[in-house]
């Protein structure tokens, strides 16, 4: 209707109008109209806008989300009851929301709202140029991630709209995508040339006008299509009565679910053709992650562990256990032998049946709660990775009814004993899964030398093959390649990176890179966004094919590369840091869009990664290897307007300059973070950390270091106080080593013994409840200090080289760090 429009607006400036577009029309009168003038057409025309029963009718079934190109109302003015919660969201102004599943609806207002001209509207193919070139509407970019991530459908009044069409462009694949079809419903009779184009770009033209497209919907699905319905097709079969008396966080975390069925799994297997089977299982034994059907497999070779890790888990079945959780090194093999054991273990007891939590799962809580209404039998829920399951995990397993469900899950045998085990040791019984040993060479050569092309290692004799085996000495991972191709693991990955086939391919490597080192991947849709905003010319499809083999798709539909082990190396001894730097940048950028705190916006595995990519550890690792350790800084000065209100950026910000032994800087970015999130108790603990080094540095204990002193062990004993043993820092440590140090320092030897005692005392009371490394050093320390009047300084290498005493624990991350 923008003829029309501009033909008004013409008539109101006293101008011939002879077909202009509104975009010459707009330019032509501002001279004769104040902005404030033209608004107020807009509102003559667009306010009050009742909804075409059409229109009403679309909002009968249930739609992921939604994008209007109009600012009128007429969606908000729809009175007839809909199946699904909508919420409004200002395309203009308003910062990306992430999903909240099938019950609500987001309608986007791509232009604005007249109801909000104030804020801005976009009423031309300028205003639209210039608002999708500026890099500030951040809808813009979630809308082409959801073009490509989604079967979209555009619905228009002509294929000349011009905005139509550049959308269209936005939403196109790449030839021979298999991201599914676009849909194009518009009343237009195209030329061949124009079918042509459109099928090119993945869209399928449906002749129609939104009249038509929605009698034709009503005539498929009469009453409409509401989220429940859509519940009752997912894969779970949940029964019309069970709905019912779902709760709404229970029919969210239904989506969450993946049935693990053994016939379905063993159709999948039967299913793959010789060939096919041989290229996954080489893939397999190269590195890449074991799914389902690759596990249900012959590849995989069951080994000595494995029986004894599923002795380990009939056991825990029969007992009724909470939780089982296998432990072991990253490539030991522990993943693939626990879906072995999982899928033996189903097969063999019928009564049981299995589920997989996908690590997006909003509400584990409510995940519980849904599996115990729908089923009376036993239920095993397997949950890939501990990590993932968040800190209110064991409350949430607190809430697991005894005896009917099983969480099996897997863990890093380190990251099980710094963090995981003083929560959930009580509640688990945990399994150590070891290297493998001698009884499994030759089930494991047979494999290699029935699928690995290594013709080095087929040539020799098997006791040569064995000796190959045996001396490596390491994971099996890595035992594999380096006997298969007679180099050491690192040359095998430094050599393969070297091969690939252009700077661009190794750019996309790198950022699924980022995604596998946070080990959560990373989605298509982010990928391709980082992946343009560097300016690589070849087509995002056909670097990912260039690295088929190395990178695949996981379970959750995001890119993970082959083996975290082999990312690592590749970041730390193969690439630039500049490259890493420009990568985490572009990738903070697209998070840039949502709400802050950004954790809290974003969907669980996506808030790991950003967690993971802004930490200051991960950062300062890479910088220092490139020697530059300050050009990390240039990650996070990149987004203090962006995320000035999120208190775990400003956190990750103060670290690093507190790394670098610039600790003013470093006491300005947290009390930025406490400002941002003043409940944060990982900034707390880390500014009064800093205060008592800074004390500890100061020439004289004068009235300035007397009160950083006195505020961090205030603030210090009231973290005690609340015993935070959730995290993984403890404020008593802090104190012992900082406020002792502080007094011993400047002289005040009695007032140092005083509260050393009392210190001592607390550290004994934690300890009987938490084994700690942190604790026990800490407490002997303090000992040493109250019986021989011993203080040794804690000494850190600083960036420079220069040592500095340390107040604080620095043997454990704060959790909100990690």
């Amino acid at each position: 209707m923008s003829g029309g429009l501009a033909k008004e607006i013409a008539r109101e400036a006293a101008q011939n109008y002879t077909n202009e577009s509104l975009t010459d029309v707009l330019g032509a009168v501002s001279e004769y109209l104040t902005k404030t003038q033209i608004t107020k057409i807009y509102e003559r025309e667009f306010k009050g806008v009742k909804p075409s029963s059409s229109l009403a009718n679309l909002f009968r079934y249930t739609w992921k989300r939604v994008y209007t190109w109009n600012i009128d109302g007429a969606i908000s003015n729809i009175s007839e009851k809909s199946p699904q919660k909508r919420r409004y969201y200002n395309g203009i102004e308003d910062r990306v929301a992430e999903y909240e599943g099938k019950e609500y609806l987001h309608v986007v207002y791509l232009h604005g709202q007249i109801v909000h001209p104030e804020r801005g509207l976009i009423m031309s193919e300028s205003d639209y140029a210039h608002a999708l070139s500026s890099g500030t509407h951040r809808w813009y970019s979630r809308a082409a991630q959801d073009y490509l991530a989604h079967n979209p459908i555009f619905i228009g009044a002509s294929l000349n709209e011009p905005i139509l069409r550049a959308e269209l462009d936005r939403a196109m694949r790449d030839a021979g995508d298999e991201l599914g079809r676009a849909y194009l419903v518009i009343p237009d009779d195209l030329t061949e040339i124009q079918r042509s184009k459109l099928k090119n770009q993945g869209v399928i033209h449906i002749k129609a006008t939104l009249d038509e497209f929605v009698a034709w919907l009503i005539s498929k699905i009469p009453s409409g299509l509401s989220p429940s319905d859509v519940l009752a097709n997912h894969d779970i079969k949940i029964k019309p009565e069970d709905l019912e008396r779902l709760t709404l966080d229970e029919r969210q975390s239904a989506w969450s679910l993946k049935p693990i069925r053994v016939e379905a799994i063993a159709a999948e297997v039967a299913a793959l053709s010789a060939s096919g089977k041989g290229l996954r299982a080489r893939q397999f034994l190269r590195g890449t992650t074991a799914d389902w059907s690759m596990a249900g497999s012959d590849v995989p070779v069951w080994l000595e562990a494995t029986t004894d890790l599923y002795a380990a888990l009939e056991a825990s079945m029969a007992s009724h256990d909470r939780l089982f959780t296998v432990l072991g090194q990253a490539g030991s093999g522990k993943s693939t032998a626990t879906l072995q054991v999982l899928l033996k273990y189903i097969k063999e007891h019928r009564d049981v049946v299995m589920y997989e939590l996908r690590g997006d799962v909003r509400f584990v809580r409510s995940t519980f709660s849904l599996l115990d209404k729908l089923h009376e039998q036993r239920v095993i829920l397997f949950a890939p990775d501990l990590f993932l399951l968040g800190d209110t995990f064991a409350e949430d397993l607190q809430a697991l009814k005894a005896g009917k469900i099983t969480v099996v899950t897997t863990s890093r045998l380190g990251e099980w004993r710094e963090r995981m085990q003083r929560h959930l040791g009580d509640a688990s019984v945990s399994f150590i899964y070891q290297k493998f040993g001698r009884a499994d060479y030759e089930p494991l050569i047979e494999k290699l030398l029935q699928y690995v092309p290594a013709p080095k290692f087929v040539k020799m004799t098997r006791q040569s093959q064995i000796q190959e085996l045996n001396k490596s000495n390491s994971q099996l991972l890595i035992a594999l390649r380096e006997a298969t191709e007679s180099k050491r693991f690192n040359d095998i990955i430094a050599d393969e990176f070297a091969n690939l086939p252009d700077q661009d391919t190794k750019t996309l490597f790198l950022i699924v890179g980022l995604g596998t080192l946070a080990r959560v991947g990373v989605n298509v849709e982010t990928a391709r966004e980082v992946y343009e905003k560097l300016g690589c010319r070849r087509s995002f499809r056909a670097a990912l094919t260039a690295l088929d083999g190395i990178v695949s798709v996981d379970s959750s539909s995001r890119l993970v590369a082959r083996h975290e082990l082999y990312v690592r190396y590749v970041f730390d001894e193969l690439v630039d840091f500049s490259a890493i730097r420009e990568m985490v940048i572009a990738m903070l950028r697209g998070y840039a869009k949502y709400k802050v705190p950004i954790i809290k916006n974003v969907n669980r595995k996506d808030g790991h990664l950003f967690r993971f990519i802004i930490n200051h550890d991960f950062v300062l690792r890479r910088a220092r290897i490139s020697g530059r350790p300050a050009l990390g800084l240039s990650v996070y000065e990149e987004f203090e307007v962006d995320f000035q209100l999120d208190g775990h950026y400003w956190l990750q910000y103060g670290l690093y300059l507190s790394k670098l032994d610039r600790n003013d800087e470093a006491l300005q970015m947290l009390r930025r973070s406490i400002q941002a999130y003043p409940d944060n108790p990982f900034a707390v603990h880390a500014y009064a950390d800093l205060q008592l080094r800074e004390a500890r540095r100061r020439e004289f204990y004068d009235r300035v270091t007397a009160e950083m002193v006195e505020d961090a062990v205030k603030v210090l004993i009231e973290q005690d106080a609340r015993n935070m043993v959730d995290v993984d820092h403890y404020p008593i440590v802090t104190l012992a080593n900082g406020h002792i140090g502080v007094l011993v320092k400047f002289g005040k030897s009695e007032e140092a013994r005083k509260v050393a005692a009392n210190y001592f005392d607390r550290l004994q009371q934690i300890e009987r409840r938490i084994s700690s490394t942190a604790l026990q050093k800490a407490k002997e320390r303090v000992f040493r200090f109250v019986t021989l009047g011993e203080w040794t300084e804690f000494v850190v290498k600083t960036p420079g080289g220069r040592n500095r005493p340390a107040a604080g624990s620095r043997s454990r991350r704060p959790r909100g760090a990690s």
